[in-house]
């Protein structure tokens, strides 16, 4: 595969769009852990939060399943 065939407008957009996915991922991931550790664990908002985060990284982790299935 030649990277000509990177710049295909179809092409193009699908390597966009599933970066800004991964980037997604990743950011949640991040987010939940740095919630994790920094909150008060016996707050039930931290949890929810937490697990709200969580669920936002999972969300964006089928979403890049879903696009880099060809």
């Amino acid at each position: 595969m030649t990277f000509l065939t990177f710049l295909e407008p179809s092409q193009l957009f699908q390597t966009i769009v599933l970066a800004l996915s991964i980037f997604n991922l990743v950011t949640f991931l991040w987010l939940a852990i740095t919630v994790w550790l920094n909150g008060d664990r016996r707050a039930w908002i931290a949890r929810l939060g937490v697990v709200g985060l969580s669920f936002s990284a999972f969300f964006f982790y089928v979403h890049t399943l879903l696009i880099a299935s060809p």
